[in-house]
């Protein structure tokens, strides 16, 4: 089953509660680097130390460096984070902002947890 882009606040969520800004290297269309732009509220991701600012180093033992910089469904960033089914890890090294050192972190699907409330119809 395809699922669409979870918006929050008008920012994108990929799978494991994060949002991630890439820089490309324009001539190779590959990522230069990788942060973590956003973390979901009580996610694993923010449990396990992800923020706002963290940079993400490899991704399942892969250099982020290595990667085309797409998010597309059929690009490796997309099979990575798009559409990932409940119990898949991936697993990332990471250095969080103000930190000397990188560490690694496994991070698992888990449902998606949407808070829905009732707005009453304004007159």
């Amino acid at each position: 089953m395809q699922l669409e882009k979870f918006v929050v606040n008008d920012k994108h969520l990929l799978c494991f509660g994060v949002a991630l800004t890439l820089w490309e290297n324009q001539n190779t269309h590959r990522v230069m680097a990788m942060y973590v732009k956003q973390v979901q509220p009580d996610s694993m991701a923010e449990e396990k130390g992800l923020r706002p600012g963290t940079r993400i180093w490899t991704i399942d033992g892969m250099p982020v460096e290595d990667f085309p910089a797409s998010f597309a469904p059929e690009s490796e960033l997309g099979i990575k984070f798009l559409n990932r089914k409940r119990g898949e890890t991936i697993v990332l090294e990471i250095k969080v902002e103000g930190e000397r050192t990188t560490q690694f972190v496994t991070l698992t699907q888990s449902p998606l947890r949407i808070t829905v409330r009732e707005i009453p119809p304004t007159k």
